[in-house]
């Protein structure tokens, strides 16, 4: 009896410790894939990032002039095409004046009454006064570009086609002074020719009207002037820097990433933002973007995290420094 309660006692034992076994192995298992499976998770991620306009503009001047007026300042909020500044150039000025004094003037000559007299005892005043005044802003046009030139501030072209107008200024202030009408040869009433001219002369208001809108500098872009690069009296050429705009209802915010690490970022993965305004603003949201970035001097390419967070009431500014933290899996 006791022999068979020993047996007994030794097949429970050895099935307890096959049991054992058995779980032991599932155990070491679990825990082998547990250990992959955290090897092939993200690790802990923290980028240093900074907070940058979603939207951000600099406005340039497009025509040289001298600033006269500004309509706002830094920090100040704008909307879309109100205005910046105001400049003022006499030769524009001038050009719109003398193209619209010649649209008045063929306009007036084409309203005569045809007539095939070769003398006439007396012409309309307003005619002599028109022809009179465009010959003396051809002129001093003229003057001014041949100064201009000497200094090389125009070329060569821009001095020929001064000339050019000028002289043809003066043709039409002496066919007047004749009897003949502007543009045509003296003793010809040609009224086609002066219909060419007129065509002619509308493009060129055209022109001049166009050049004279680019001294009112507008904003394309609503949001807020983050800078002036202006000052009244100050004078401004092509291209200069006149304001940088900025939209602040929506941020990015911006972290660089080290080469090892961008293969565990994607667009679309959920990140904690800190921002480190006062007071700290936290934000849960994803990756909006991931930029590749090429190291200079080296092979390796790092990447940009781009966050989008909101930003309606406008207490977050740009520059100001943030974190950004990868979020562990569930």
């Amino acid at each position: 009896m006791t022999n068979r309660r020993e047996r007994q006692w030794c097949a429970a034992r050895r099935v307890a410790v096959t049991a054992a076994s058995v779980w032991a192995v599932l155990g070491a298992a679990a825990c082998r894939q547990r250990e992959s499976a955290a090897a092939n998770a993200p690790p802990p991620i923290e980028i240093r990032a900074t907070v940058r306009p979603a939207e951000a503009m600099t406005i340039h001047a497009q025509i040289d002039g001298q600033v006269v007026d500004l309509f706002t300042r830094e920090g100040s909020a704008i909307a879309a095409n109100a205005p910046v500044a105001q400049l003022a150039n006499a030769a524009v000025q001038r050009d719109s004046e003398v193209t619209r004094a010649q649209l008045a003037l063929i306009d007036a000559r084409l309203r005569r009454p045809r007539t095939r007299a070769v003398s006439s005892p007396a012409r309309p005043r307003d005619a002599m006064e028109i022809t009179e005044k465009i010959l003396r802003l051809r002129k001093e046009r003229f003057d001014k570009m041949r100064a201009l030139r000497a200094t090389n501030d125009v070329t060569t072209g821009d001095l020929e086609q001064a000339e050019i107008e000028y002289l043809a200024a003066l043709r039409d202030y002496n066919n007047e002074r004749r009897g003949a009408p502007a543009g045509a040869p003296a003793g010809e009433g040609d009224r086609e020719l002066l219909t060419l001219e007129r065509q002619k002369t509308s493009a060129e208001e055209r022109f001049a009207t166009q050049r004279q809108s680019l001294l009112r500098i507008t904003s394309p872009l609503a949001g807020v002037v983050t800078r002036l690069y202006i000052a009244p009296g100050q004078s401004v050429f092509p291209r200069d820097p006149i304001a940088d705009v900025a939209n602040v209802t929506s941020l990015q915010v911006r972290g660089t990433i080290a080469p090892e690490l961008v293969r565990y970022v994607r667009p679309g993965m959920r990140v904690d933002v800190k921002i480190l305004s006062i007071p700290v603003r936290t934000f849960a949201d994803e990756i909006e973007a991931v930029l590749p970035m090429e190291a200079s001097g080296t092979g390796a390419r790092g990447g940009t995290i781009i966050v989008i967070v909101p930003n309606p009431d406008g207490s977050l500014q740009p520059n100001t420094e943030a974190l950004i933290t990868l979020r562990a899996p569930r």
